[in-house]
Parts: C-alpha cells; sequence; structure tokens
C-alpha cells in the first residue's frame, strides 16, 4: 500500500489511549472538544461498565457521507459506547460487526448491529472474520459509493491468531498477528482489484496510537522512537499513515480530483483529526453546517502540493495511568516541549524537556537549558 500511495511519517493520534483518538478520528475534533477525553470514572478509556459514550449530537464522518448516499460499515473496535444509544448504528453506520471496545475487557460479546450473536467472541479467528466481514461488504455494495471502516482489535493485547497463521512469522505471536493483518489488508485490495473498484476507492491506513511497551511475543514497541502507548513521547503519539489511490486512467473523472503519486513520503504534521475534512473534501461533501472542526483537510498535499491550510503546530494532553501524572506536550515545527507533571509536585519546578526532532526524532538529547529563548517561547 505505501509504495503505491503516499506515506506520511508525522502523523499523530490524538492522545496515547483508544478512545480519544478514536473520537477525534470519528468526529474530526480535538478529543476534549467532543468531551471523550477523559473521565474519573473510566481513566481515559471507556469499559464495559461505562455509562455513556460518544454523544448522540457530535455529526460523526459515517453520518455526513450517508446523507451523501453512501453505503457505510463498521467494523472492528469502536470504542466510544458499548450501550446501545452510542453504538456505531447510532452514528451514521448502516451496519456494525465487532467488539465494541478492547480485546482486553470483560466481557467480550461479538455484536452485529446491536444484537450479541458470540459471547465470549472466539478471538483466534477474530482478525480473519473481520476481514471477511470488510470484504463481503465491499462485494454487496460494489455498484454504489460506500464508506467502510475497519479497525481490527489486535495487535492490542492479548494476541490471538488462528492455526493457519501460527508460527507463520519470525517475529513470535506479534509478528503472527501482523502477518495476519497484513493477509488481510492484501484481500480487501485484492478485492478492490478484481472487482474494478480500485480507481474510484481512497484508501487510508493509520493507527489510534503507539503500540503498548511489552517485548517478545506480547507486545510491539516503536523503536527507535522514545516509549510507547500511555504517553506524549513520539512513540506514544506518532502513528503509521498511508493514502493509497490507483492512478486513475484519463477518462476516470477521478483524476482530476485526487490522483495520489505513488512511493512519495511526506514529512508534514498530519493528525488522526485530519482525516474527516480530508474525506469530505476528496467526496465534493460540505462540512455539516455550525459543525467545529479541529482537523485539517490535507487533499492538496495528498495531490503533491506543498500549499496547505494546516498549522504545524499540534498539543498533546494525556493523563498517565491511574491519574497519577499528567503527558502534556506541544509540537511548533520541529521543536517539541514536553511537561510531565505529577499531582504531588510544584508545577513551577517541574521540569521541561525540549527536543529538536529535526535532528534528534527520537527525543534523546533534552535542550531546555541549552535553549532558553527557545523553551521560553514554547
Amino acid at each position: 500500500v505505501a509504495r503505491a500511495g503516499r506515506r506520511r511519517t508525522h502523523f499523530y493520534g490524538t492522545a496515547g489511549r483508544c478512545t480519544p483518538s478514536r473520537a477525534s478520528r470519528m468526529t474530526g475534533c480535538d478529543a476534549q472538544r467532543v468531551q471523550m477525553h477523559w473521565n474519573a470514572r473510566d481513566r481515559h478509556v471507556l469499559r464495559p461498565v461505562s455509562p455513556h459514550g460518544l454523544h448522540v449530537d457530535e455529526i460523526t464522518i459515517a453520518e455526513v457521507l450517508r446523507k451523501q448516499g453512501y453505503a457505510t460499515a463498521m467494523v472492528g473496535k469502536w470504542h466510544l459506547g458499548h450501550l446501545p444509544p452510542f453504538l456505531p448504528t447510532r452514528h451514521g453506520f448502516d451496519s456494525y460487526y465487532a467488539i465494541p471496545y478492547s480485546n482486553d475487557m470483560k466481557p467480550s460479546p461479538l455484536l452485529r448491529n446491536d444484537i450479541v450473536i458470540e459471547e465470549p467472541v472466539d478471538q483466534t479467528t477474530l482478525t480473519e472474520r473481520y476481514t471477511a466481514e470488510a470484504v463481503k461488504f465491499i462485494h454487496e455494495k460494489k455498484d454504489q459509493p460506500f464508506f467502510l471502516y475497519l479497525a481490527h482489535n489486535m495487535p492490542h493485547i492479548p494476541l490471538f491468531v488462528s492455526e493457519k497463521f501460527e508460527g507463520r512469522s519470525a517475529g513470535g505471536l506479534y509478528g503472527d498477528v501482523i502477518e495476519t493483518i497484513d493477509h488481510g489488508v492484501g484481500e480487501i485490495l485484492d478485492t478492490l482489484d478484481e472487482l474494478n473498484l480500485s480507481e474510484n476507492t481512497l484508501v487510508l491506513f493509520t493507527s489510534d496510537n503507539g503500540p503498548w511497551l511489552v517485548y517478545g511475543d506480547h507486545g510491539g514497541f516503536a523503536t527507535p522512537l522514545r516509549a510507547g502507548k500511555g504517553t506524549t513521547y513520539e512513540g506514544g503519539m506518532r502513528v503509521p499513515f498511508i493514502a493509497s489511490w490507483a492512478r486513475p486512467s484519463q477518462e476516470s473523472p477521478v483524476q482530476k480530483r485526487l490522483p495520489i503519486p505513488e512511493g512519495v513520503i511526506q514529512q508534514q504534521l498530519g493528525t488522526v483529526m485530519d482525516i474527516y475534512p480530508t474525506v469530505l473534501a476528496v467526496t465534493g461533501t460540505q462540512p455539516p453546517a455550525n459543525y467545529i472542526l479541529d482537523g485539517t483537510d490535507l487533499q492538496t498535499q495528498l495531490e503533491g502540493h506543498r500549499n496547505t491550510s494546516r498549522d504545524e503546530k499540534f498539543l498533546m494532553h494525556f493523563p498517565h495511568k491511574h491519574r497519577s501524572s499528567y503527558f502534556t506536550s506541544f509540537r511548533d515545527g520541529d521543536w517539541k516541549i514536553v511537561y510531565h507533571y505529577r499531582p504531588n509536585d510544584n508545577p513551577a519546578k517541574t521540569p521541561y524537556e525540549l527536543f529538536d526532532l529535526a535532528k534528534d526524532p527520537f527525543e534523546k538529547q533534552n535542550l531546555a537549558e541549552s535553549k532558553p529563548q527557545v523553551l521560553q517561547k514554547m
């Protein structure tokens, strides 16, 4: 997918955990704006006991596209509320198939729309079943515009694979899980080719946050980036982003809208909030009236143009484990400041970290003392 499209190497989730970043992806907004960033009861992410979810008044990307005549389907981890009023089918999706939250939470029901069809779910075949559901949807909707949101539960731990993929990789169980997902992506792309849909289908590939810092067979790592999930260091926030759209023929009107050059790497700043306005621009859809979007349309960048309205500034805020500390980071161009505050600390004495990501993308050299003017500005 990356070789056939455009890859962004400075793309971010909006939080180091699932719920807030996924809320940003669906709404085009900062998680704080849609009140999905943190609360005392749930500790950063929604859980099977959470009484709330994404508010019905929020307008998701699926709702906007459905009004434009798109068939919409969500397959995989939602994590924006498991109760009926908050499920994907109440937020613009015609159908839903998956576990509604993380696969480490109990109970672990498999839902079709809002009906439990399996509990506990057999996770050894879950990734493959998600792929099969996605392929089925594409076949069923091949003759009309469609929007498919596929979000695999894994490689969130615990990890599972079927016998077909067990031992297939050199990376242990984690590698086998990635092999399963990779194989599924291939099946979906093959389906688009077989149905002659590739020239009319924009494929976006990304994630919500960095990996669990659990090594060996039980998790991933962000090396060479610093730290991982649960922080606002690069390893916790920076995620893959690939946009791929097959080069259309000269007769195709798509060529006038978004021909994405192949094999290009971009280093401009982007976030999961940008997906919403970008997809609206690509499909010629107007944003909802009086609805504030924090994301930026990246269409011109994907086309290969440098001009963009994106402000190269991005604020990252994340309450850490059990509310014992708070990571706040701010990026301005290549400069990044990190403030790690613990409730019992004196805020005035809490040290800042300052990094030049152009020279030190791994955040190893703290320049706070040697660059006091930059620190003060940040």
